[in-house]
């Protein structure tokens, strides 16, 4: 996806716009799971993966993503990917979905390896106030930004590593050679990074019209006492913690779980996986 503008939420978040302004008639349906699917390693988004949540299936659009109003509870979900891919059948655990949130599950294929997982929950409401302050920015100029990701030790690039931006959708991932590109609003803008193998990372960084911003991500190893598939960062609104029955003042996380770390200490879906990690 390194490249790509990376808006793969906001028709996603058009349509829960409209649907929250029905008021009564959306209480109704109290909470959604989106489900993003990439190919490892910075393949980006796979179009045409089948997902099915329980009994229902839909196919992954451009962007890779499937939306799914499963209601609230547990949902067995698998997903196939194209043949094309070369990878095989995934079983993504049991996710948790809550009232009131959209529950988002990042699953990215790996060849021969358990699916890499992440998991956030976001409010409904809150969504699509994102969505409208996105279509704000979005009609003012905008400029490029130009990073790369680097370990901290060899100063070797780092690929895979997943780029968010706080406050918007866009999202990105690094390639081979640890670079990627977004396009931005003029402006102030947070970035954040994750890797499983590293610490997370944020950078601060003016976007101006015109020139492309350079932005350079040295990324630390990862703590020592955290499993090798757990991941604690920075969720830019919302996340995690949102998904705990009681909600703390700080802002949440983003946690990152490998299907083999669920077998590995006995869990046998997600919502049992997240009781061990932040939030």
């Amino acid at each position: 996806m390194s490249g790509a503008k990376g808006m793969f939420l906001k028709g996603i978040w058009a349509a829960l716009a409209c649907l929250l302004v029905a008021g009564a008639a959306w209480a109704e349906r109290p909470s959604g799971l989106q489900v993003f699917v990439f190919a490892e390693d910075g393949g980006g988004p796979m179009r045409g993966a089948i997902v099915r949540v329980g009994d229902r299936v839909r196919e992954t659009n451009q962007d890779g993503t499937a939306l799914f109003d499963p209601g609230v509870g547990e949902h067995p979900v698998r997903v196939v990917p194209t043949p094309i891919s070369g990878l095989g059948p995934a079983d993504l655990g049991a996710i948790p979905v809550v009232p009131g949130e959209l529950t988002e599950v990042i699953a990215t294929l790996r060849v021969g390896q358990q699916p890499q997982i992440s998991i956030e929950s976001r409010a409904l409401a809150e969504a699509a106030a994102d969505a409208e302050q996105d279509a704000a920015s979005d009609a003012g100029p905008r400029g490029e930004v130009q990073g790369q990701a680097v370990a901290e030790a060899k100063g070797s690039p780092v690929r895979g590593a997943r780029i968010f931006v706080k406050g918007r959708s866009e999202t990105t991932t690094t390639d081979g050679d640890g670079r990627f590109t977004l396009r931005l609003p003029v402006g102030p803008q947070t970035l954040s990074v994750i890797h499983p193998d590293f610490s997370p990372g944020t950078a601060e960084i003016t976007v101006a019209e015109g020139a492309p911003v350079a932005v350079a991500l040295t990324l630390a190893p990862a703590a020592l006492q955290l499993d090798a598939f757990v991941v604690n960062a920075p969720y830019i609104e919302g996340g995690l913690a949102q998904l705990s029955a009681e909600r703390r003042g700080t802002s949440g996380v983003v946690d990152v779980i490998g299907a083999e770390q669920m077998a590995r200490t006995g869990d046998s879906n997600a919502a049992a996986a997240l009781q061990r990690v932040t939030g």
